[in-house]
C-alpha cells in the first residue's frame, strides 16, 4: 500500500529555498543599482554645474582683463579719440556680461552677491571712457589708474575668491560622491552576507531534513540485510523522504512476513 505525503514535496522545498535566497540576492542587487544611479544623477547635475561654472569663470577672466587692456590701451593711445571710435567696448563687455551669467545660473555661493556688485561697478565705471577721452579737464590716464583699475582690481579679487569657493564646493561633493560610491557598495556586501547566511543554513536544512535521513535510513536497511536487525527507523516530515522510509518499512516487514512463512512452510513438510 502506498502512502500519500500530507505536506510539501522536497521539490517544492527546494524550489522555496532557493527562490527566498534569489529574491534577497535580486532586491539588494536592485537596491544597490538605483543608490549607484543617485550617485551617478548626482555627479551630472551637481560636480557637473562646478565645472561649468570654473569655465565660465575663466571666460570671464580673460575677457574681462582683454577688456581692461583694451581701455589701457585706449587712454595710452597718442590719438585717443581715434582709438575709442575703433575700440568696440560693447562687444568686449556682452561677452563679459554672457559669462557671468552663467556663474549667476549655475553657482549661488556667497561671495557670488558681492561679486556681481564689483562687476557692475568696473562696467559702469568703464562706460564713461569716451566721455573722459573727449574731455579737455580730465586726464583719461589718471581716471584709468586712480578710478577704472582699483574697480577693475576689486572684481579681479572677488574672481580669485570665487574661484576658490568654486574649487572647495567642488572639492567636498568629490567628497560625497566617493561616499556616495561606497553606500553603493553597501547593498552589494549585505547581499554577499545574506546570501552566504542563507546557503548556508540551506545547506544544514539538507543536512539535517535529507542527508542525514537517507544515511540513516540506508544504515538501518544494511543492518537488516547482513545481520539480520529489523528496520525501524522512525522518519519525522511529510514529504516523499518520508513516504520512501513508510515503504522501505512495508518492504521489509512483508519480507520478514514472508521468510516466516517459508520457515513455517518448510517445517510442516518435514512433519
Amino acid at each position: 500500500m502506498k502512502t500519500q505525503t500530507k505536506g510539501l514535496s522536497i521539490a517544492t522545498k527546494l524550489f522555496l529555498a532557493l527562490s527566498a535566497i534569489a529574491m534577497v540576492m535580486l532586491v539588494t542587487a536592485i537596491i544597490s543599482v538605483l543608490e549607484y544611479r543617485k550617485m551617478s544623477n548626482y555627479v551630472t547635475d551637481e560636480i557637473g554645474k562646478d565645472i561649468s561654472c570654473i569655465n565660465a569663470s575663466e571666460a570671464l577672466e580673460t575677457a574681462a582683463d582683454r577688456y581692461n587692456h583694451q581701455i589701457l590701451a585706449t587712454v595710452g593711445s597718442a590719438d585717443s579719440l581715434t582709438a575709442v571710435t575703433n575700440f568696440d567696448r560693447k562687444a568686449l563687455a556682452d561677452t563679459c556680461v554672457r559669462a557671468f551669467e552663467v556663474l549667476m545660473e549655475e553657482e549661488n555661493l556667497p561671495v557670488l552677491d558681492s561679486l556681481a556688485n564689483a562687476f557692475n561697478a568696473y562696467i559702469v565705471e568703464s562706460e564713461g571712457l569716451e566721455t573722459i577721452v573727449r574731455s579737455d579737464f580730465i586726464d583719461s590716464r589718471q581716471w584709468f589708474f586712480d578710478s577704472l583699475q582699483p574697480a577693475f582690481n576689486k572684481f579681479a579679487d572677488l574672481l580669485d575668491l570665487y574661484n576658490l569657493q568654486v574649487n572647495e564646493d567642488l572639492l567636498v561633493k568629490a567628497d560625497d560622491f566617493q561616499m556616495g560610491y561606497y553606500r553603493s557598495l553597501v547593498p552589494v556586501l549585505v547581499s554577499v552576507l545574506v546570501g552566504m547566511i542563507l546557503i548556508a543554513m540551506f545547506f544544514f536544512f539538507m543536512i539535517v531534513n535529507y542527508v542525514r535521513p537517507l544515511y540513516k535510513m540506508l544504515k538501518g536497511i544494511d543492518e537488516y540485510n547482513n545481520r539480520g536487525i529489523k528496520y525501524h527507523f522512525n522518519f519525522d516530515g511529510d514529504d516523499q523522504l518520508e513516504e520512501l522510509n513508510s515503504e522501505i518499512t512495508m518492504v521489509v516487514e512483508e519480507n520478514i512476513e514472508l521468510k516466516k512463512r517459508v520457515k513455517d512452510l518448510k517445517g510442516e513438510n518435514k512433519e
